[in-house]
């Protein structure tokens, strides 16, 4: 039945860019433009030097700060406090492709793995105060990063208890042949960069062209076309935000959910690099839900105190 359904979805999309090619072009040159212009330089270099601190197996050096607190309140191994740092930094899907090349280099176990993958993938801090508020103009603006941020204190304290890790004896330094930076190692790292950089700028442009055919929809509630448009593709959801909400609090409430969320574009980007993973999905989208409601909710206990 799923297969029947996603043959008639395939189906469906090439005769709506066929019926509809000018509507179809913009949402993709929307999306390109975005990939393009945002994206490829704030991203790329990061998976760059991400796949090159991998392959020599330097991310001891990024965690040397980070290990005691992160072994002591969340029972990360030496690989788990990495991805996480990556993760917090980058911004999606940064975090679900360090923590499955971890997995599948061997230096995560599973079960660390699937509890990292509830928290370690984020829109960034630059994301945020470089992208959402100022297109956004968030009058709360600290608010808004304290209540974005700390549902994932709440993951990593639970999720602990829910996926049974134990708090490593010691960290795991992985004693490897020793790897030279060669000009073969840069290039595979900018081959696998740029793969990944692709892969991600399909997505955007895929789902750019889904929200273009939204806005044919019948739907005189911008609150409605709004939500519709933030779940799909959190990055164009956010100029719509500003567009029927601007300077408000309830439009900053709703860049924060979108921005938790991340929309069924992130999602899908995060499931293009889990490819051919052991990890599963499912439990991520269910803690991106989680965490949108409990950024939402920590903002308005925020707020009321303010």
């Amino acid at each position: 039945m799923k297969k029947v359904i996603y043959r008639l979805a395939s189906l469906f999309f090439l005769f709506f860019l066929l019926i509809n090619p000018k509507l179809s072009i913009e949402g993709a040159k929307t999306g390109l433009l975005f990939w393009f212009n945002i994206l490829v330089p704030t991203l790329l270099p990061f998976l760059i030097g991400s796949n090159l601190i991998l392959s020599l197996q330097a991310q001891k050096y990024i965690t040397f700060f980070l290990e005691k607190p992160l072994r002591w309140f969340a029972h990360l191994s030496e690989s788990g406090c990495y991805t996480f740092f990556i993760g917090l930094l980058c911004g999606y899907p940064m975090g679900a492709k360090t923590c499955n090349d971890l997995l599948t280099n061997g230096q995560l176990e599973k079960k660390e793995a699937e509890y990292l993958l509830s928290f370690c993938n984020h829109a960034s801090p630059m994301f945020l105060c470089g992208f959402v508020m100022f297109i956004l103009p968030v009058s709360h603006s600290r608010l808004f990063l304290l209540a974005y941020y700390l549902p994932i204190l709440f993951f990593m304290f639970i999720g602990k208890y829910v996926y049974g890790i134990k708090r490593p004896v010691k960290m795991s330094h992985h004693h490897a042949e020793k790897t030279n930076l060669t000009f073969n190692l840069l290039d595979q790292s900018i081959h696998n960069a740029l793969e990944t950089i692709l892969k991600i700028g399909g997505h955007i442009i895929f789902f750019s062209i889904l929200e273009s055919w939204f806005l044919l929809l019948p739907i005189s509630q911008p609150l409605v076309k709004t939500l519709l448009l933030a779940g799909t593709e959190m990055t164009t959801g956010i100029v719509s935000i500003h567009q029927f909400y601007p300077a408000s609090t309830l439009g900053e409430i709703l860049a924060l959910a979108a921005c938790a969320f991340g929309g069924l574009s992130g999602i899908s980007q995060s499931k293009a690099v889990l490819k051919n993973s052991q990890l599963s999905i499912v439990p991520y989208i269910t803690g991106k839900i989680i965490h949108s409601l409990l950024a939402v909710f920590f903002f308005l206990i925020g707020l009321s105190v303010l």
